[in-house]
C-alpha cells in the first residue's frame, strides 16, 4: 500500500469517527403517546390521587393545532394518561405553585398560548385536574416557561417568573396580576424570541444566582442578575437543521463527569417533529463539553423539557416521546466543532501521518 492509499484510509476513518460518535450508555424510552411533550414536572406527595414521584407533562400539540393537555406519566415510565384538558390553553411551561400563592399553593400552574388569539394564557390546575384560567390574552405572544425566583432575587423572591416570547419577563403576583421583572427585557426580533428559564446555582462560574434565559431562534443564552442587569452569557453554535434553544436544567452531583454542568435542549423545529436536535452540556464558562445528538437515539429527535431522575436525565422529545439517558450516553466535545478544529482533524492529522510515513516509504 502506497502512502497515498494509506492517507485516504486514514482520512476515511477520521470522517467515520466524526460522523458516528460512539456512546456507551443505554438510552431507554419510558413513555410514548404524546403530541408535543414540553415540561416534565415531578408530582409532590399529597396531590390528589396522583402518585408522588410520577410526572406531569405539558403538551400544546405539534404545530399548536389541537387542544392543550396535561398528561400524567408513572415514575418508572408507561402510558401517559390525560390528567387535565385545558381546551384553548395550549400549555408549554408548568410548575407547582409555592407557598406565596395562598389557597392555590401546591396547585399546578400551566403557562402557554391561547389557541384562538396566540397570546399568553395562564391556568391553575387543582389536584382533581380542574383548570381555572387566571390570565388570558396577556402580552403580545405566548408564554414559554416559568420558574420560581429564589429569595432575594430582586422584587420577585418566592414568586413565579414567566417569560413571554415577545421578549418580556413578568412576575406573577400572588393575586395573579403581572408586573414586569426589572431588567427583564430580552432582545427580540421577528425571528428571535426568549424561551427557557433556570436559576444558576451558587458557584456556577460568574453567573451563580443569576437567571439564565435561552433564545428560541438562536444559540444565545442570556443572564439576568438579581439587580436587573441583562447580558449575554454564551452562544451555542447550531448545526444543520437546528433552529434554537429550549429548556435548561443543571445536572446533580450523581451525573457522572458532567455533575454540576448545565444541560440545554437544542430544537430541530419550531413546534415539534424535527430530526436534528441535540442536548448540549455546558461548563460554567459557557463552553459545550458534551452532547447527545440525533445519531444516539434515532430519527426523529427534537428535545424540549429536561428533568433529572436519579442518575439519569429525562428528555421530552417532540418526536414525540420521553426517554431516559445516563451521563455515559453523552459524547464528549461539541456536535458543531469550530471550523479550525474541523480543519485540523480533516487535514492536519492526515498530513502529519503522511509526513511520518514518507520518511519510511519512497515516493513512487
Amino acid at each position: 500500500m502506497t502512502y497515498r492509499q494509506r492517507s485516504v484510509l486514514v482520512l476515511g476513518c477520521l470522517l467515520a469517527a466524526i460522523a458516528l460518535p460512539v456512546q456507551a450508555g443505554t438510552i431507554t424510552t419510558i413513555a410514548t403517546g404524546f403530541s408535543l411533550p414540553e415540561d416534565i414536572v415531578p408530582v409532590p406527595a399529597g396531590f390528589g390521587s396522583l402518585t408522588a414521584g410520577s410526572y406531569l407533562v405539558t403538551d400544546p400539540t405539534q404545530g399548536f393545532t389541537g387542544p392543550g393537555t396535561i398528561y400524567n406519566v408513572p415514575a418508572g415510565g408507561g402510558t401517559p394518561v390525560a390528567f387535565s384538558n385545558l381546551g384553548d390553553l395550549q400549555p408549554i411551561g408548568g410548575l407547582f405553585l409555592p407557598s406565596a400563592y395562598g389557597a392555590y399553593a401546591g396547585d399546578f400552574l400551566a403557562v402557554g398560548r391561547d389557541s384562538g388569539t396566540g397570546l399568553g394564557d395562564i391556568a391553575v390546575v387543582n389536584s382533581a385536574g380542574t383548570p381555572t384560567i387566571v390570565g388570558s390574552g396577556l402580552e403580545t405572544l405566548q408564554f414559554a416557561d416559568a420558574a420560581v425566583a429564589p429569595a432575594g432575587f430582586d422584587s420577585a423572591g418566592g414568586d413565579v417568573i414567566m417569560v413571554n416570547e415577545d421578549g418580556n419577563l413578568d412576575i406573577l403576583n400572588p393575586g395573579f396580576t403581572t408586573t414586569p421583572l426589572p431588567g427583564g427585557v430580552v432582545p427580540n426580533t421577528a425571528t428571535s424570541f426568549p424561551f427557557g428559564l433556570a436559576f444558576a446555582p451558587a458557584g456556577f462560574g460568574t453567573v451563580g444566582g443569576d437567571l439564565l434565559i435561552t433564545n428560541g431562534d438562536s444559540g444565545a443564552i442570556y443572564t439576568l442578575t438579581p439587580g436587573g442587569i441583562l447580558s449575554l452569557f454564551t452562544t451555542i453554535p447550531l448545526g444543520t437543521g437546528q433552529v434554537g434553544l429550549r429548556q435548561l436544567a443543571f445536572a446533580p452531583a450523581g451525573f457522572g463527569a458532567y455533575a454540576g454542568d448545565l444541560l440545554v435542549s437544542v430544537s430541530g423545529s419550531n413546534s415539534g417533529g424535527g430530526i436534528a436536535g441535540s442536548v448540549d452540556v455546558l461548563d460554567p464558562f459557557g463552553n459545550v463539553v458534551a452532547y447527545l445528538t440525533e445519531g444516539s437515539v434515532g430519527n426523529p429527535y427534537d428535545p424540549r423539557g429536561l428533568y433529572f431522575s436519579g442518575s439519569n436525565v429525562l428528555i421530552a422529545d417532540a418526536d414525540p416521546s420521553i426517554f431516559s439517558a445516563p451521563a455515559a450516553a453523552f459524547t464528549p466535545g461539541s456536535p458543531v466543532p469550530e471550523p479550525s478544529t474541523a480543519l485540523l482533524m480533516l487535514l492536519g492529522l492526515p498530513a502529519l501521518w503522511i509526513a511520518r510515513s514518507a520518511r519510511k516509504t519512497p515516493r513512487s
